[in-house]
Parts: C-alpha cells; sequence; structure tokens
C-alpha cells in the first residue's frame, strides 16, 4: 500500500525523482501479470475480453453491446429491489458515501491519466496515428478542452469541496500523508498507480494502452447506482453523470475507444495482428482486474460495527474527557463518533477511520493497541467480552488483503513478446527525443526571417514555420499525463494550445465525440 502511494506521488513529480519513471514501468508489468493471470485462471465466460481468442471487429462491438445490455437488465433488477423497498446498496448512509468519495479520490484524480502519452508514441503508420488522435481527442474531453469547469478532475475537486474534504490536489505530497488524507483503500491506490504508469511508456505500451481505454471507457453498473444514490443522499452526481454521458457507447468514448482499436490494429501487417489483439487484450484484463472503487464491507465489517453499536449508550461518559481525533485533521473525537443517536449514520465511515488511526495494525491483532487496551493491564480491561475481542482479532487480521495470486512473465507469455529492462541511467525522455523524424531547422537570426515577405492566406502555412510549430507542442506535451497539474487556468491554457497544434476544432460548450473521428481524415494540425 505504501509503495503504491508513493509510486503515485512520485510519478507526477518526475522533475523531482526521475528514477521513478522505471519503478513505474515495474509496477506496470507486475500488474499486467497480476490481472492477466486472474483473467486465464478465472472461468471462460462470456464477460471476459479473453473470450473473443482472435482479432474480429464485429466480436468486439458484439461483446460490448452484450455487456451494456447485461448492465441494464442488472441495474433494472436493482431498481426493482429498491422499489419493493429494498435498502441503498452501496451508501447505506450520509457518512458512508462522504468517506467513499473521499477514499475513491486517487483514481478520480488521474482520471485519463492512461491516455496522456499516447501522442508521444511515434511511428509512420497513417491508420496508426489515427487510433492515436482519437485517443487524444478521449483524453482532451476528459480534461474538458480547455475548459476548466469541464475538466473531470476539476469536477471532482468540487465534490470533495462541497463535501468539506479537505485532502489536497492528487500532484500534492500531503495527498498521500496518512495524517491529513488518511486513505489505506490498497486496490484504490493500485488501480491509480496503474493509469500513471500506463502513460509513461507509450511507445512500449501502446496495445495496451489502446486495450485498456477500450475496456475502461465501457459502461459499468456501480456507475448507476452511484448517481441514483447520491441523488437520494443528497450529494452532487455530476462527476458520476457525466462518466455516463459522455462515455455513451454510440457516440461517445465507449465508441470511439472501440474505433481506436480497430484503427490500430487494421493498421498493421497481417503477421503482426496476433500478437497486437492479445496486447489489446492484456491492457482489457488490466481494466477489469483493478477495482477503481472503494470494497463494500465485509461480514466482519459489520460484526464488529454491530458490537460497537451496541456498546455506544454505556461507552458515552467514559470517552467524554478524551480529546484525541480518530480519523486525520477532519476527524472525530471517539465520544463523537459514538454519540447514541448519531452512530448510525456514520458506522461505517468510523470503522474505516478506525482502521487508519494509530489504535490498529493492519494484519497484526496483538501488535494493535486496541488489542492491548482491551487485555489485562490495558485501560479497557473487561469492556469487552471473550467472543467480542475474538471478532475484533479476526477483523483486524482481515485488513491485509491476501497478495493476488501472480505468475512472473504471465503477461510476456500470453502475449508473446519480450523486451530487455531499459537502461535507468539514460536521461528519462531519450526515448522521445531519438525517435522523432528529423526536421529541418532554417537558419534565422529572427523569428520575423520565417515569415512570409507578402500576407499568408487563410489557407496555406509556410513550410519554414512547421519546425517552430511543432517544438513549440514540445514543452506541453508530457503535461496531460498529470490530470491533477491540468486541473488548472495554465494547464487549460496548455491543452487549448495542444489542441490548436494537434489541428483540432475550436473548444465549445458541446461535445465532438465520434464526430471528431469521422474529420479525422481532413488534412489539420501537425
Amino acid at each position: 500500500l505504501q509503495s503504491d502511494k508513493t509510486l503515485y506521488y512520485f510519478l507526477q513529480n518526475l522533475e523531482q525523482f526521475p528514477t521513478a519513471l522505471y519503478a513505474g514501468r515495474n509496477r506496470l508489468i507486475t500488474l499486467l501479470d497480476e490481472t492477466v493471470t486472474a483473467a486465464l485462471e478465472a472461468a471462460p465466460d462470456d464477460s471476459s475480453i479473453l473470450s473473443i481468442p482472435d482479432y474480429s471487429p464485429a466480436a468486439i462491438y458484439e461483446f460490448f453491446r452484450n455487456s451494456e445490455s447485461q448492465i441494464t437488465e442488472r441495474f433494472n433488477s436493482y431498481l426493482l429491489r429498491r422499489r419493493q423497498g429494498g435498502p441503498r446498496e452501496i451508501f447505506p448512509n450520509l457518512e458512508y458515501a462522504k468517506w467513499w468519495l473521499r477514499t475513491a479520490a486517487p483514481v478520480k484524480y488521474v482520471d485519463g491519466a492512461w491516455l496522456g502519452g499516447i501522442n508521444r508514441a511515434f511511428n509512420s503508420l497513417p491508420n496508426n496515428r489515427s487510433s492515436q488522435r482519437i485517443g487524444w481527442q478521449i483524453l482532451s474531453e476528459e480534461l474538458g478542452d480547455g475548459d476548466l469547469t469541464k475538466n473531470h478532475v476539476w469536477v471532482y475537486q468540487e465534490l470533495m469541496r462541497s463535501i468539506d474534504a479537505d485532502i489536497g490536489r492528487g500532484n500534492e505530497r500531503k495527498f498521500i500523508d496518512n495524517c491529513h488524507n488518511p486513505n489505506g483503500e490498497e486496490r484504490v491506490w493500485k488501480a491509480a498507480v496503474s493509469q500513471l504508469c500506463l502513460s509513461l511508456w507509450p511507445e512500449e505500451f501502446l496495445p495496451e494502452i489502446l486495450g485498456f481505454n477500450m475496456a475502461y471507457e465501457s459502461l459499468p453498473l456501480h456507475l448507476l447506482i452511484t448517481i441514483q444514490e447520491l441523488r437520494e443522499l443528497r450529494l452532487d452526481p455530476y462527476y458520476f453523470i457525466l462518466h455516463v454521458s459522455i462515455d455513451n457507447g454510440h457516440s461517445g468514448h465507449a465508441a470511439m475507444g472501440i474505433k481506436a482499436v480497430t484503427e490500430y490494429i487494421e493498421s498493421l501487417p497481417p503477421n503482426e495482428v496476433g500478437i497486437a489483439w492479445r496486447r489489446v487484450q492484456a491492457g482489457a484484463t488490466l481494466a477489469e482486474g483493478l477495482p477503481t472503487t472503494p470494497a463494500s464491507p465485509s461480514k466482519l465489517d459489520c460484526s464488529v460495527e454491530k458490537i460497537f453499536r451496541e456498546k455506544c449508550f454505556t461507552a458515552r461518559p467514559m470517552h467524554a474527557a478524551c480529546p484525541a481525533k480518530i480519523g486525520g485533521r477532519s476527524g472525530k473525537s471517539l465520544s463523537q463518533w459514538l454519540e447514541t443517536e448519531a452512530y448510525h449514520t456514520h458506522s461505517l465511515a468510523f470503522l474505516h477511520a478506525l482502521t487508519e488511526s494509530r489504535w490498529v495494525v493492519r494484519g497484526s491483532p496483538e501488535q494493535s493497541k486496541l488489542i492491548k487496551e482491551l487485555q489485562w493491564g490495558g485501560r479497557m480491561f473487561g469492556a469487552f467480552t471473550t467472543d467480542e475481542v475474538g471478532v475484533l482479532k479476526d477483523w483486524i487480521e482481515e485488513l491485509v488483503n491476501p497478495r493476488p495470486k501472480s505468475f512472473v512473465g504471465a503477461y510476456l507469455e500470453f502475449v508473446g513478446r519480450s523486451f530487455s529492462n531499459p537502461n535507468a541511467s539514460r536521461p528519462i525522455f531519450q526515448d522521445q527525443i531519438d525517435k522523432p523524424p528529423p526536421i529541418s531547422i532554417p537558419n534565422v537570426t529572427e523569428f520575423s526571417d520565417l515569415l512570409s515577405p507578402t500576407p499568408i492566406s487563410g489557407a496555406t502555412t509556410p513550410q519554414s514555420l512547421f519546425p517552430i510549430l511543432r517544438l513549440s507542442a514540445v514543452p506541453f506535451e508530457h503535461l496531460p499525463s498529470y490530470p491533477a497539474k491540468c486541473a488548472t487556468e495554465k494547464g487549460m491554457t496548455a491543452i487549448k494550445i495542444l489542441r490548436a497544434l494537434y489541428g483540432f476544432k475550436d473548444q465549445n460548450d458541446l461535445c465532438a465525440g465520434m464526430d471528431e473521428v469521422h474529420h479525422s481524415n481532413e488534412n489539420r494540425g501537425l
């Protein structure tokens, strides 16, 4: 957990921690090993992208149509259960919803990062570049097309402000600080790190990036339920609404993601299609195999919640004089958490705050201060029965996630490729510097020497300006890999510059979606 949190911060601040680039690459391969292993060992069914053994555009479209139909059926079943009096299934109460939203922030603050390097993967195949252009348009829309209010990270930051979650920006050190932002949800950090890692090696992992994007942009059930239940709790669901509307399978990112994959694979020689498809599948399993949201409460969570609930009334006077807070700087005192009338509104949030506190050592009940205080010599000796202490011990044991089954080399074996470790002594972005085709820089002493002596018509641009325009994009091209840094006015200015240089249409109040794909053959941009 801590290594992923540290890597999350380092990868967004590579200017300070350049060697983290190689740590990120190694972490990405480890995660690909893990998710490919899980996908191969799972019972084969139609819900896995591996059910399509050979590349077939028709099979891909059918796979995602069937997936969306199944999601629709499951959501209708959910709505029926709710109409029949069933409880909310993700957010039992307001406090838990706030905890869930805050805990999911690491993924939300890197929204779109996996596509951040897609235009840095240089190649000479026209259709291949077309697939990258589609990917960059998806990224641009995730970033708001240069409009801060449409930027997805900014929208989530506004949601955090609305619930008074002062957790910092995603690229700040305090965001990973347990005191400022207690967040021990391991799977959320793991998923967020995978997305950052993908963006930093685009030349090496382009098919995996496209496969990840195709799977990630498809409609998940939890998104629909989240919107429904946030509305009931009167919390703003717009961030999640965006990811239903803008990701739609007809003209949105889901459709564009499939198109990017088919454009890419069909640009390749026939003998390369097989391995390319397996690499796309590997990227898709990464998206499918790493949950991006906090885990649902376990049976032991519910048992421990019940124990504390039953002790609230008796415990009130015993902790009234204790000022210490549980839950970091924005937490509550123990007497506030155990307030009899309010406990049911924040009981699960209390359990999560307790797991992040110094009272609990995950996986080690005997080292946990909570258990020590319940035993002989502790200040709470006798307050819990033997059975209750046993439940608490089992609960603390369960807090450590079992290491996922993973075979080193599973990913490489599945896709049928091999590569050597990069030379960590090379300058960080040397590959990007080496690969672009040579460009001719005119011998000039002043910028005005580049300009035509006669007025330039709107239809043509002097060839001598192309090298300067191409180079002018370089300072901004790495910025989209760090969505948290983009979610500023300056970041939006950089995105507007890149859109202009890449030949995308002017930003407006609508979303281009597949229109941009249909117009991608127009000769616009550099």
